[in-house]
């Protein structure tokens, strides 16, 4: 799992969802402006965590091995500012594929808020994580490591679903498109 910004972070996501932008499928994403999205991308405080099965009010990680009960803490993203699929890279020690999302000045900020209330949480605690929500399934559940994520960069990787075509898919139920 990992989120990039001033620090890093890392994500364990296992899971798509149904949503996709306005623009449509031949644009290229890296071709500057924002990506609206069609159904928003939520990141959402985590409450508490259980083994699978999930209880009532508790949802499942794609993998549904882990299940989740969100807090009130959230925020909505409707826009990324740009995203990305990227390799393997053994120089700076990534050994799969990620997802990088660039998300908006103003989302920026208020997610460099709430990663810094995860941070400031106990480690090892469910509230250290904040979980990606779509469509109303949790996408993946990051636990903050370091402090406060600013800048807005980040990369999800860590699932074993992570392989090139998974992510390509991903990318297109995000962008409408192929990422780059």
């Amino acid at each position: 799992m990992l989120l990039a910004g001033a620090a890093a972070v890392v994500l364990a996501i296992a899971g798509v969802i149904g949503f996709l932008v306005l623009r449509g499928e031949d644009e290229d994403p890296a071709a500057g402006g924002p990506v609206d999205l069609r159904e928003p991308l939520t990141f959402q405080e985590v409450a508490a965590t259980a083994p699978a099965p999930c209880a009532a009010g508790m949802l499942p990680d794609p993998e549904e091995a882990t299940c989740y009960r969100l807090g009130a803490s959230a925020m909505t993203v409707r826009r990324l500012e740009r995203l990305r699929i990227l390799g393997p890279d053994a120089a700076h020690g990534q050994s799969g594929w990620r997802l990088a999302l660039t998300l908006t000045r103003a989302d920026a900020a208020g997610f460099g808020r709430m990663s810094g209330q995860a941070a400031a949480r106990p480690d090892g605690s469910p509230g250290r994580r904040i979980a990606m929500v779509a469509g109303g399934r949790v996408l993946s559940a990051p636990a903050i490591q370091g402090g406060p994520i600013t800048g807005g960069d980040l990369e999800i990787s860590g699932s074993r679903l992570f392989t090139r075509p998974y992510l390509e898919d991903l990318a297109r139920r995000l962008s409408g498109r192929r990422a780059p």
